[in-house]
């Protein structure tokens, strides 16, 4: 069967719709044609997978462009290593990746370094800086509140702080001037490292808050001052007073002295003050205070001693007449307290004191005799017969057994 081609062109001409509908389809099938993925690249860099292209040019120009990116950011004396590599596939229903998209996801995949200098101290890493007199800068900063604290002061760092040059620093650690001077407001800026670790990827930024500073500044100096002495307490005995009582006599006046000090601070404040001189001006006056020595008379001391005087009656048990015992035990029953009626017994009542620990109110026993104690190496008794209550020295008696102590 031979084609005719002037009856085909005849029959279009008459059906306007078969036309276009040819038309459409050429079209279409040109458009498919020309966009059409079809085959490409999956690119990876440095192992990871960073997108699709089309042609295999595109590989060759992109290592060129992210050199040219990193070098106008970073400078020329950067290094980093960049490895590219390409898989052949269809490309069918994979989106084809942008030129700034690609680059993008490439720079993502590399770490880049750079000479750069560290500024550390013997217990932490502080900064890397851009240039040796930018980390010079940044540590006469750190000094620079200090200076003028004292006319003459030496300020330097507590800790050993030194100026390291290091050849290959990931570039987001380094700090131009501005932004290291900067940085001295903030805080919380705080990296970690040692120089033996300063090698690629080691330093990272530790984002915790921490108001202690990176290094300890110290300000030395000397000063002389006047300053007020404190006037010392000077306490005497008063036999007059009971005891218990004082009395102020004298307030006394502070002094004053030269005092010349060495004067250590660190991060501005005094850590120690050591005298090196000083020299009193006027002397202080001390205070006084009186205190009293004289015994406290107790109930039964006091009791006691409203019978002084009355006669020594043996068997006697009334203000009419005592003798030792009733005497004692009269003066206690006053005051609530019952004792047994002899003095042996009475020996044995209570709780047993020695002469040295006497307080008055305690009971003095002597072999078939017994008494009372009012303190300052006296008591009170009945002694025999043709006497009378009456107080003696506990000295004058060279029988004493003991003490007894009664609960009252």
């Amino acid at each position: 069967m031979n084609f005719d081609y002037k009856k085909t062109i005849a029959l279009l001409y008459r059906n306007p719709a078969l036309l276009f509908t040819i038309a459409v389809s050429i079209v279409l099938s040109g458009f498919l044609m020309i966009y059409q993925p079809g085959f490409g690249y999956q690119i990876t860099a440095n192992g990871s997978p960073v997108g699709f292209v089309k042609h295999k040019n595109d590989i060759r120009q992109l290592s060129a462009q992210v050199d040219s990116i990193l070098k106008e950011e970073w400078g020329g004396n950067i290094e980093y290593e960049l490895e590219l590599s390409h898989k052949k596939g269809r490309l069918a229903g994979v989106e084809l990746t942008s030129d700034e998209q690609l680059q993008h996801n490439v720079i993502d995949c590399i770490d880049v370094y750079k000479p750069a200098y560290l500024i550390k101290s013997n217990t932490a890493f502080v900064m890397a800086v851009d240039s040796k007199e930018t980390a010079e800068k940044v540590l006469n900063k750190v000094k620079e509140p200090y200076l003028n604290i004292k006319k003459n002061a030496t300020v330097e760092f507590v800790q050993d702080v030194n100026i390291i040059g290091e050849e290959l620093v990931p570039v987001d650690m380094v700090y131009d001037e501005h932004i290291a001077l900067n940085s001295l407001n903030q805080p919380n800026y705080l990296a970690s490292a040692t120089r033996s670790n300063l090698v690629r990827g080691s330093l990272k930024h530790n984002k915790k808050t921490s108001t202690k500073p990176l290094v300890d500044v110290q300000v030395s100096y000397e000063e002389t001052g006047v300053v007020e002495i404190e006037p010392s307490v000077e306490k005497r005995k008063n036999p007059s007073m009971t005891e218990g009582r004082s009395k102020v006599v004298s307030e006394g006046t502070p002094g004053k002295k030269e005092v010349q000090r060495k004067v250590k601070m660190i991060n501005g404040e005094i850590v120690s003050q050591d005298v090196i001189y000083q020299k009193v001006l006027v002397s202080a006056k001390p205070k006084i205070i009186e205190y009293g020595t004289k015994p406290k008379v107790s109930g039964i001391v006091a009791t006691a001693c409203n019978y002084l005087g009355t006669p020594y009656v043996w068997g006697g048990t009334t203000p009419r007449g005592f003798d030792c015992s009733g005497f004692t035990s009269y003066v206690f029953r006053k005051k609530g307290i019952y004792l047994p009626r002899t003095s042996y017994e009475q020996a044995r009542v209570g709780e047993r004191v020695s002469r040295s620990n006497l307080k008055a109110g305690d009971l003095v026993c002597f072999p078939g005799h017994v008494g009372i104690y009012i303190g300052n190496d006296q008591f009170i008794h009945a002694p025999h017969p043709g006497s009378h209550v009456k107080i003696d020295s506990l000295s004058s008696r060279r029988n004493f057994t003991c003490g007894r102590r009664i609960s009252y």
